[in-house]
Formats: C-alpha cells, sequence, structure tokens
C-alpha cells in the first residue's frame, strides 16, 4: 500500500445538495493524511479517525466535479 489516493465526485445537473459526505477506507492506522483540493490548491492535514468517520466534499455550482489526492503527511522535523 502506497498510502496515497484520490476522490472524483461529480455534482450532476439536477442535484440539490452541493455536498456529500464521503468515508475514506482502508487507511493507516494513527497517521496524519495530506488532503489537497486540486482545483483550490487548498491542503489540509487530517487524522486517519477523522477520515474514516466522514469528509464533507462541496461543489457550490451544479455540473461540477471535486478532486482531491490524499496521501500520508511525512513527519515534519
Amino acid at each position: 500500500d502506497l498510502g496515497t489516493g484520490i476522490v472524483l465526485a461529480f455534482r450532476r445537473a439536477k442535484a440539490p445538495e452541493d455536498s456529500l459526505t464521503i468515508k475514506l477506507q482502508s487507511l493507516k492506522a494513527d497517521s496524519t493524511y495530506e488532503i489537497e483540493d486540486v482545483d483550490s490548491g487548498n491542503r489540509q492535514r487530517i487524522r486517519t479517525q477523522e477520515l474514516a468517520a466522514g469528509y464533507r466534499l462541496h461543489a457550490a455550482t451544479r455540473r461540477a466535479s471535486v478532486l482531491l489526492i490524499y496521501k500520508v503527511a511525512k513527519l515534519q522535523e
């Protein structure tokens, strides 16, 4: 396992909700993950337990997509 993955989500034209909670699986226990929103460039660090409990995706407009890259964060020195 490389400790990395992607999430690609689409909001359809008729979808009334602008957000969705996803639960990532097969994460490395007791780790911190770096999540990057490719479109906005925003990055954040989240513990495994928080990611497994649910991560909220937002697509403000209809016919939009969200692309996230997640990976086990390297220890900061």
